[in-house]
């Protein structure tokens, strides 16, 4: 019987860095700055719904949990993974203008050097994710591989909008996505 023989820490294979995706950005952002304790956040988020669908969808909308945060405040962020991406959204003002009726707070979520703050319309904030990755290997100890991002930050902060109070629409909307999310993460409801 042969004995286990544990390899040095460079012989051990990395997994590839992972591209920027929305999904990646996205779970950056909810791990570093929109947590579950603080905010609910749903991902894909359509305002209206049934025959009130907007068909436009925001890439991340959270509420703050505490009604000190602002009033239990509302924040939008719509992702750009590249910089056609980006310039393709300067050119479609309208795709903005659904959420800037809900949300108390607009970010534009980009990896760093993507969107150039300049090019920003007023008002909208900017959340800048780095794309430099440490590895960590927990492998030897019965973890796991993984790539982890240094958290994103706010490079241009979003101007505060007072903005009318939720409408039913808007909560039923809200609560119905972030149900699915709860769905399709576990394979079954929770």
């Amino acid at each position: 019987m042969m004995d286990a023989v544990a390899l040095p820490l460079n012989d051990i294979p990395k997994p590839p860095i992972p591209r920027p995706t929305s999904d990646l950005v996205v779970e950056q952002l909810r791990r570093w700055m929109f947590q579950p304790r603080e905010y609910v956040s749903a991902r894909e988020f359509d305002p209206g719904t049934g025959t009130l669908s907007t068909g436009r969808r925001l890439d991340l909308f959270c509420i703050a949990t505490a009604p000190s945060k602002r009033n239990c405040q509302r924040v939008g962020i719509e992702v750009k993974i590249s910089r056609s991406d980006w310039l393709r959204e300067l050119r479609t003002p309208e795709k903005r203008r659904v959420a800037l009726r809900i949300c108390n707070k607009f970010y534009i979520a980009a990896p760093v050097g993507v969107v150039k703050p300049e090019e920003l319309p007023d008002g909208i904030g900017l959340i800048e994710c780095p794309w430099d990755m440490i590895f960590f290997d927990r492998r030897r100890w019965g973890g796991k591989a993984e790539w982890v991002w240094d958290s994103p930050k706010q490079t241009v902060k979003a101007e505060w909008r007072d903005t009318p109070a939720p409408t039913w629409s808007l909560v039923a909307s809200f609560g119905r996505r972030v149900a699915d999310e709860k769905v399709s993460d576990k394979g079954e409801p929770s």
